[in-house]
């Protein structure tokens, strides 16, 4: 799998960041670090505002926890997701809390997310 992250902007209370990907097979793979954005704190985390996508095959974002990770939505098609706050909900007061994987399942494409930063040092 190929995945490319490119953070787009980075303010104190939101993120942009731009997801592509190139694949042909199943595979989870980080897809926002968010100990990359400023202000990180072990245990913060990100919740998705706004996700903006053209994709074949399937995407999976999922929120890293602790012990388990927790589904937050799947996208296939295209189009624009700007319907209710989607919630970082997993337990995790590490240095990967925030952080989103992807489970692709023949997924190429990209995907624009929209995060907004909880419990960063910058605005709690």
């Amino acid at each position: 799998m190929a995945t490319f992250t490119k953070i787009l902007s980075d303010t104190k209370t939101h993120a942009k960041v731009l997801l592509s990907f190139d694949n042909d097979s199943t595979t989870t793979a980080a897809a926002v670090d968010a100990s990359a954005l400023s202000g990180h704190a072990d245990g913060a985390k990100l919740h998705i505002t706004h996700i903006n996508y053209g994709l074949t095959g399937r995407l999976q974002l999922q929120f890293k926890g602790s012990s388990s990770d927790v589904n937050a939505i799947d996208l296939t098609g295209a189009g624009t997701y700007y319907g209710a706050v989607i919630k970082n909900t997993a337990t995790n007061t590490t240095a990967t809390g925030g952080d989103i994987e992807a489970v692709t399942n023949g997924a190429s494409g990209f995907a624009l997310l929209t995060l907004q930063k909880i419990d960063m040092g910058e605005n709690s």
